[in-house]
């Protein structure tokens, strides 16, 4: 990795006061330049607490994450960005593999590693991502993020020109952010993943657990969306799979048996043929 490739962290910030010391801190140990905390609004004294912590704060009227990262993105000068959530922290040598792939290959976008995924009481599981190439199709086909944008190196040129500058105009949804971002991103350039963990996640703190129907909705109109723009045609998910979708989300993070199989039967019983073809048996085995 040349030492002229510089890297900065962006993190969108609500009443995160209890939090956002410990992911600037991760930051620049991961060996980030700046650390630019966009306060979106909050009412408690985050922006304080993350200047005491050594970041750059950008203050404005509150927003939403996609709103946030996009204000901050518009400060970085850097070479590359990673868009850390105020509740996750970095792990240095999973963002220093990320790094060297990327300044190996100018070709791609992004790169990306894996995420220790973290329960409040303490457990954890690790997300990985199923394809380590995805393409733009697959993204639209499968619907998801492969990993949590904490995980993953931007090339800051491409994805300044991917929010700012691209076709279409962007949704900028309350609610799957981080999925309209990575398709944005891979219309500019290939993504590739490793193993390597990258991030230290937690798994019930974000908007898709508190509210999984509507994070759903938002990627199911944000891939019809997309899909219709490029000329590519992914099936539309009907309510009864937008529910198993759903069902699915709290299955994988919930900590109690009973509810995970409460969860599990609620996905089986609204579809279970799609289900079946995200191999549910290779999940139950993964968050046993």
């Amino acid at each position: 990795m040349s030492s002229l490739d510089t890297f900065d962290v962006v993190i969108p910030a609500y009443n995160s006061r209890e939090q956002v010391s410990n992911a600037v801190s991760s930051a620049f140990a991961a060996g980030a330049d700046r650390v630019i905390v966009v306060d979106d609004g909050s009412t408690d004294d985050t922006a304080e607490v993350a200047r005491r912590a050594g970041a750059e704060v950008v203050s404005q009227k509150n927003a939403g994450a996609a709103a946030a990262r996009r204000s901050g993105l518009q400060s970085v000068a850097a070479d590359h960005v990673i868009m850390l959530d105020a509740d996750d922290q970095l792990v240095p040598e999973g963002v220093a593999t990320s790094r060297e792939s990327l300044a190996d290959d100018p070709e791609l976008s992004a790169v990306g590693g894996s995420a220790i995924g973290v329960f409040a009481d303490g457990r954890e599981a690790p997300v990985v991502a199923n394809d380590r190439t995805p393409s733009l199709q697959s993204l639209l086909s499968q619907g998801f993020a492969p990993v949590p944008p904490a995980c993953i190196v931007w090339r800051t040129d491409l994805l300044k020109r991917a929010l700012f500058e691209a076709e279409p105009e962007p949704l900028l949804p309350r609610y799957a952010e981080d999925y309209e971002m990575m398709v944005r991103a891979a219309m500019q350039g290939p993504l590739r993943f490793h193993t390597d963990p990258a991030a230290i996640y937690s798994l019930e703190g974000g908007k898709s657990m508190q509210d999984p129907r509507r994070s759903i909705r938002s990627v199911a109109h944000t891939r019809q969306y997309y899909s219709q723009h490029i000329g590519i045609s992914v099936p539309r998910w009907s309510q009864r799979q937008v529910e198993a979708r759903a069902a699915l989300r709290l299955y994988k993070n919930a900590t109690a048996w009973p509810q995970r199989i409460r969860y599990l039967s609620k996905a089986f019983a609204n579809d279970p043929r799609s289900m079946a073809s995200l191999g549910l048996k290779r999940l139950s085995r993964k968050f046993r």
